[in-house]
């Protein structure tokens, strides 16, 4: 789902924040070390321009988790869950070599949330993952995580109120209900019996109180942000956020197809085709904010309104699946009717067969009903011949047997 059913996500969501979280070990005998580690770990991380990944990986791997006390193994194993996942969305990598990677960060975050329960970072990972490893495991697999990742996202939150990146990941689920596919659809149905209960408001609503707890602290979040409010049909709104979403600096993989569909958005529903963009500073410590959005272009035209899912009986008249029960009914109706008269009409114009043409040329210049209805009389036939000829064979046998 991009996600949940997250593939969204797709239902497939991720988590990138810029964000350092402090450390404080309770247990004053754990090695100040591991605490000069986490703050290194989080400067290779927000400085992805002097430190590549596989880089950060290797400090957090070559550290002896089993000397450690719970708290801090819990510091740095969902931090190497992070790593090991960032190094899974290499675009080069195989579908074998990613999925081995995905089931190594689920391992760190599972021994992650066993050491510290109360770790709001490590229940947002597992979510996170686990959602990843659906995806590996197949469609059946991953709607049955749905309620299991949305409960660690949620306990995140609650850990954690004022965490940006726990409500994003809550709307991110919703977003991945309310898009979810025809297949992931039914797929749902038949496990739960229906699909969890959302909107296209509660998601808003998640991404809205991320934006407001942290303006600008992810790319995608104003993207989120944006396509939730163009189906709320708030475009002036849309229009916004798309353009603030171009300002966030990209330091990942995500963020760069992040900015790829800010774009595309822009230019599709907006016709705005050159947006001001992010500069990198001077001063690389200078801190980046979301500035005062400066004049764009714009191409002659309307924006093309807002594209809803027409509603379908057999649902409950609720919105259809992404791709499922579109469109008209009384057009689709019109264009079977129009199909079938000009079938018609084409059969009516054909030469018809002389007496002398046998039963297959007169069948093969039919029409499909027509031959349909030729094969069921074939089928009748014989049916009755064969039944005929068993009556016989047995009323035979039987006058011999007397």
């Amino acid at each position: 789902l991009a996600s949940v059913g997250a593939g969204a996500a797709a239902v497939s969501a991720a988590l990138w924040s810029s964000t350092t979280t402090s450390m404080a070990f309770a247990d004053e005998s754990s090695p100040s070390s591991i605490a000069d580690v986490v703050a290194r770990a989080d400067d290779m991380y927000d400085n992805p321009s002097k430190h590549s990944r596989q880089e950060l990986y290797d400090t957090l791997k070559n550290v002896d988790l089993d000397s450690l006390d719970s708290k801090p193994r819990a510091e740095i194993l969902w931090r190497l869950t992070r790593a090991t996942y960032e190094l899974s969305q290499n675009p080069l990598l195989t579908a074998e070599e990613k999925a081995a990677l995905i089931r190594e960060a689920y391992e760190y975050v599972q021994r992650a949330v066993e050491s510290d329960d109360d770790n709001f970072k490590c229940h947002s990972w597992f979510g996170i993952i686990l959602n990843e490893v659906g995806d590996i495991e197949g469609t059946k697999k991953k709607i049955s995580y749905l309620y299991i990742v949305k409960d660690h996202w949620l306990k995140a939150a609650e850990l954690n109120p004022n965490d940006a990146t726990s409500q994003h990941l809550l709307g991110r689920w919703c977003y991945g209900i309310v898009t979810i596919s025809s297949v992931m659809y039914w797929a749902a149905r038949a496990l739960f019996g229906k699909l969890p209960d959302t909107s296209w408001d509660e998601a808003y609503g998640f991404f809205a109180a991320a934006e407001k707890i942290d303006p600008g602290f992810w790319k995608k979040n104003l993207v989120m942000l944006g396509i939730c409010a163009h189906a709320l049909n708030r475009p002036d709104e849309a229009r916004e956020h798309l353009l603030k979403a171009l300002l966030v600096p990209v330091k990942t993989h995500e963020d760069r197809e992040s900015h790829k569909e800010a774009k595309e958005l822009l230019q599709k529903h907006f016709s705005i085709v050159d947006a001001p963009e992010y500069q990198p500073p001077a001063n690389d410590s200078q801190k980046h904010t979301v500035a005062e959005l400066p004049q764009v272009t714009v191409v002659a035209g309307e924006p093309p309104a807002p594209k809803r899912r027409a509603p379908h009986p057999k649902m409950g008249g609720g919105w259809c699946p992404a791709g499922y029960g579109r469109g008209d009914p009384a057009q689709k109706a019109a264009k079977k009717k129009q199909e079938r008269e000009a079938a018609a009409a084409a059969q009516g114009n054909a030469t018809a067969p002389s007496d002398a043409s046998s039963v297959d040329a007169a069948t093969s210049s039919s029409s499909p009903d027509q031959k349909q209805g030729v094969s069921r009389a074939y089928a009748v036939a014989g049916g009755l011949a064969a039944g005929t000829a068993l009556f016989l064979t047995t009323w035979v046998w039987g006058q011999r047997g007397r």
